[in-house]
């Protein structure tokens, strides 16, 4: 303010009109002058941005327009060497100088049209367009449209090259070629496939697609040409640095040699051109081990080491795993064990040889070399052991399953696993060790993995050890009082239900699902009058019922009456319920030849009006009831 002040002061106005002969100028200058000193804060405020902008940004200057050339050409270069990312490809396309091209044919392409108004758009919008950039164009329309593409588009793509005499890139060949591949069109393919090794631009994408059509279509001699083409960049390329392409195909390709016996002539090829590294190895003996094929495993493995080729762990568990006797099983594991810690895959086939022999010396060792943090994996195999007609069972088989858990598997997640969670509690329970069953249960992650163990002895009707798993459980919520609750329902122990349903509304843990499973209980017992009030009771404590609360005491009271069925009906639509497939199910099943005429027609009536969609066995059953009352006037309206 004191800046604009001393620039306009009165006495500056005052010496105005010296300068200034006529009294109208003199009255203008006036007016702006008074205008001026008015806006000196905004003038101020104006001066001071323009200071800060100077010291923060200095000469940087904006230029959104030169920013979107940029992105544009990136773009336009990205498509070019087919470097398309799927997270931005439609807004790449939209910046490309072809941009306009493909937008245009992707429109038209979605229409069904004859090949020859797709032929003649594309050289016309080629021509309007994309002079210059034919090739660039095609790649990008071929790159967006994807797996969209369709027969017409790929003919229409080879004819305008034609017409226009213009010669592919590498890249566009690629993408017609990975389009026949994908459309399944295998004369096309090997037709351009041809026209791509006639020019030299076999790249080692195409050459890996070559091997995937030949592959695909179970011509072996085919495959191991391909192979043989790629056989240089096989060869380079380890198990760490290999594409997962290449052991995938290399996997598909052991399996179409092994399917037509052919694992010879195969192994040869690899043989003679060095081949045989670790992981082409790894597919080999897995693909034998899955066959049983222990000779063509052990002449692959002489092969390998005679090129240098050491195994791997994953190939010495291949060869565990198919080995014929004892002997052998331990021969292979021992080239691990000069390791200070031999591999968890190993030891897991050596656990699992020593189950299917029954073979104490195997289990020994695989005892001996366990880490010190053992997989679950590993932990399974090795507790599986323990089980009945397994090398480490014995009398107190407890014993044995408590002292490898406390002191190797204590920390390991088993929820994986149900079968060895029951084997771990179970020895638990036997052996009176609530602290090791307490460990074990908070060993789980969550209620849900807790409450699987707990419903896993209904099957047994083991209420028992279920209340055991309950009181080790370090929090009791609803999930794990609804899984003890199934347990006893299932023991048809209505007692032990009561009490524990009173329990978890005392705790709060009372929800649908539980009234659900008492009620259930009730009227398994044949009690519906007990289920209804527990309805009753629900519904007061501000639970509110569902279509299963319901279709359980529907349908044991269409047993006892169809006075009783249409009152449980009634309250169920009080309650703002409308009948599902299961309810009507329960309604048509209840329709007999002895059946009111009023209750047939309700029954179709609420048939016509549920929610759900009628299907094939509502229909059925719907046809049944009908044909039993002999009413084909009902049925007639539904077929």
């Amino acid at each position: 303010l004191e800046l604009t002040e001393l620039i306009i002061t009165p006495s500056l106005i005052s010496a105005v009109p010296q300068f200034v002969s006529l009294p109208l100028s003199m009255s203008y200058l006036q007016v702006a002058v008074d205008a001026l000193i008015g806006s000196q804060v905004e003038i101020v405020i104006f001066v001071i941005a323009v200071c800060l902008h100077h010291v923060i940004f200095g000469k940087h200057r904006f230029s959104m327009r030169g920013k979107r050339m940029q992105v544009a050409k990136r773009s336009c270069q990205g498509v070019k060497h087919g470097q398309v990312s799927s997270a931005t490809q439609p807004s790449q396309s939209t910046m490309c100088p072809h941009a306009s091209f493909v937008r245009t044919m992707s429109t038209f392409l979605r229409i069904d049209r004859s090949q020859e108004e797709i032929n003649h758009e594309i050289v016309k919008q080629l021509g309007i367009s994309s002079v210059g950039m034919e090739i660039e164009a095609l790649e990008a329309l071929l790159s967006t449209m994807g797996k969209s593409t369709n027969a017409k588009a790929l003919a229409a793509v080879r004819n305008a090259l034609e017409m226009q005499g213009l010669q592919p890139s590498v890249r566009l060949y690629e993408l017609l070629l990975r389009a026949y591949l994908g459309l399944r069109l295998q004369p096309e393919f090997a037709e351009l496939l041809a026209e791509v090794e006639a020019t030299g631009a076999a790249a080692p994408s195409i050459k890996v697609l070559a091997l995937r059509a030949a592959i695909h279509a179970s011509d072996l001699e085919a495959s191991i040409a391909c192979l043989l083409a790629l056989a240089s960049i096989l060869k380079s390329s380890s198990s760490a640095t290999a594409s997962t392409a290449y052991p995938l195909l290399v996997q598909k390709l052991v399996r179409l040699a092994s399917e037509q016996a052919a694992l010879p002539r195969l192994l040869q090829e690899f043989s003679a051109c060095e081949l045989l590294n670790v992981w082409v190895l790894e597919e080999l003996l897995e693909e034998c081990s899955q066959r049983g094929d222990l000779a063509h495993m052990k002449e692959s493995v002489e092969l390998a080491r005679a090129q240098g080729t050491e195994l791997s762990s994953k190939a010495r568990a291949a060869l565990i795993r198919a080995s014929g006797t004892v002997a052998d099983a331990m021969s292979f594991f021992e080239g691990t064990t000069g390791q200070c810690k031999p591999d968890i895959l190993p030891l897991v086939a050596l656990a699992e040889a020593a189950a299917r022999f029954s073979d104490t010396t195997l289990a020994d060792s695989v005892l001996q070399h366990l880490p010190q943090h053992p997989s679950a994996t590993l932990a399974a195999a090795v507790l599986r052991l323990c089980l009945a007609g397994g090398p480490l069972a014995s009398q107190d088989e407890g014993v044995t399953v408590l002292q490898l858990f406390e002191k190797h598997f204590a920390a390991v997640d088993l929820s994986q696993d149900l079968q060895l969670q029951r084997l771990v509690a179970d020895a638990a329970t036997k052996c009176g060790r609530p602290m090791v069953l307490q460990k074990l249960v908070r060993s789980l992650p969550d209620s849900t993995s807790r409450a699987a163990l707990l419903k896993s002895y209904a099957n047994e009707q083991c209420l028992d050890g279920a209340k055991r798993v309950f009181q080790a459980c370090p929090d009791s919520d609803a999930c794990l009082y609804n899984a003890l609750l199934s347990v006893c329902v299932a023991c048809r122990d209505i007692a032990s239900a009561e009490k524990l349903m009173s329990k978890a509304s005392e705790a709060g843990a009372a929800d649908v699902v539980t009234y659900n499973t008492m009620m259930k209980a009730h009227v398994q017992s044949g009690d519906l009058r007990r289920a209804r009030a527990l309805l009753r009771k629900m519904r007061s404590v501000g639970l509110e019922p569902n279509n299963v609360t319901f279709n359980e005491i529907i349908d044991a009271a269409a047993a006892q009456s169809s006075a009783a069925m249409w009152e449980v009906i009634n309250e169920m639509e009080a309650c703002g319920l409308k009948p599902n497939h299961v309810t009507c199910s329960i309604l048509l099943k209840s329709v007999q030849n002895r059946s009111q005429p009023r209750d047939i027609e309700r029954a179709l009536e609420i048939v016509e009006k549920a929610e759900d969609a009628m299907d094939e066995v509502l229909l059925s059953s719907l046809c049944e009831a009908c044909i039993r009352t002999n009413r084909s006037d009902l049925l007639a309206r539904h077929l």
